[in-house]
């Protein structure tokens, strides 16, 4: 297949006849014509679209009038196909998508840790799922700028991208003033 030409034992050098071949990545399979069909043409054709590796389609194109029309059909087709591939931004880095607050009004926002983006053809669903993890701040404790503390997943076409969540502010606990003044809170929290 995809072979302008091909030497046979006993016969010599027979060309192909299919004329697409090689334009748009057509690497052939089978032309045709018929009374009563007209030109028709089945053919593969390996084509880049930005995934890591190139795809391969196969159509079929039935009823020309001649072969130079399947062959403009057949690269339409391919152009259309090609075409419906786009990349889609799924969330930009530093994206807010989320706030820890605390009753000694500390708090930080949660946010994309990166941006991420996913190659999708014609109108692909996008799922997300987000899932943050809760913190416990105590006395003496905090939680960092930066830390993860969750991710959201976003499928496509069943393949999944994982962003990072982070804090993008360090969330200290209580100082002692405040302890020391809301004991209730701290008392039904578990706090000391």
């Amino acid at each position: 297949m995809g072979s302008p030409r091909i030497t046979v034992p006993g016969v010599g050098q027979v060309s192909n006849n299919n004329i697409s071949l090689g334009s748009d990545g057509i690497k052939g399979i089978k032309t045709g014509t018929l009374d009563t069909a007209g030109s028709c043409l089945l053919f593969s054709a390996t084509v880049d679209v930005g995934l890591p590796q190139p795809i391969t389609i196969i159509g079929v194109i039935l009823g020309g009038d001649s072969r130079e029309t399947v062959n403009r059909a057949a690269q339409k087709m391919i152009q259309s196909i090609k075409s419906g591939f786009h990349v889609v931004q799924l969330v930009g880095a530093g994206t807010a998508v989320g706030r820890y607050s605390t009753p000694w009004k500390n708090g930080a926002r949660v946010v994309t840790a990166s941006g991420a983006s996913a190659l999708t053809w014609s109108d692909a669903a996008v799922t997300p799922t987000m899932t943050i993890r809760p913190l416990t701040i105590t006395a003496g404790t905090e939680a960092s700028k930066g830390s993860t503390v969750g991710s959201l997943v976003f499928t496509v076409n069943g393949a999944a991208t994982t962003v990072p969540l982070v804090l993008d502010e360090t969330i200290s606990g209580p100082d002692g003033w405040w302890r020391l003044t809301h004991p209730e809170v701290l008392l039904n929290a578990g706090q000391n």
